[in-house]
């Protein structure tokens, strides 16, 4: 079962969800998950992203050469800090690059949006381990994931 979607529509009717899966029934373990529908529900296909060991998506968009950009966050092994992530896909789901935000304790996408120059705004939250709340987190990239500078935190 999928849990915590995003949806957005394509432009041939169908739709894409992304989100994250439990498929090893580990409270601490989740992968990415991308399905492809057409315009009556049916999938087309799906694509996993292995946690490591979680890998979440809050947020995507289909791209305007027919691929996908997901937005959410990993956390990683060796420290348990999680980063903010964008995942570029192609027109089958298949990654293309993947590039990770994040200077803190926990970084974290809620969401994106595409630009006129195909670039990505992303944002979502930033919590170091001095802080006591969260701050919000806003990125601006290239179409390719390069940030222009080193995002801005309100």
């Amino acid at each position: 079962m999928i849990m915590r979607a995003a949806v957005c529509s394509t432009s041939d009717g169908g739709f894409a969800v992304a989100g994250f899966i439990n498929l090893v029934n580990d409270p601490f373990s989740a992968d990415g998950i991308l399905v492809r529908l057409n315009s009556d529900g049916d999938t087309l296909w799906t694509r996993f992203f292995p946690g490591s060991p979680v890998t979440m998506f809050n947020g995507i968009q289909a791209t305007y050469d027919r691929g996908f950009i997901l937005a959410g966050f990993q956390i990683s092994p060796e420290d348990s800090a999680g980063s903010a992530i964008l995942i570029k896909t192609d027109s089958t789901g298949q990654e293309e690059w993947t590039r990770t935000y994040g200077r803190s304790l926990d970084d974290n996408f809620a969401d994106l949006l595409i630009l006129p120059d195909s670039g990505f705004v992303c944002t979502g939250y930033s919590l170091s381990e001095d802080q006591l709340r969260p701050e919000v987190l806003l990125v601006r990239t290239t179409l390719t994931g390069d940030t222009f500078g080193p995002g801005l935190m309100l």
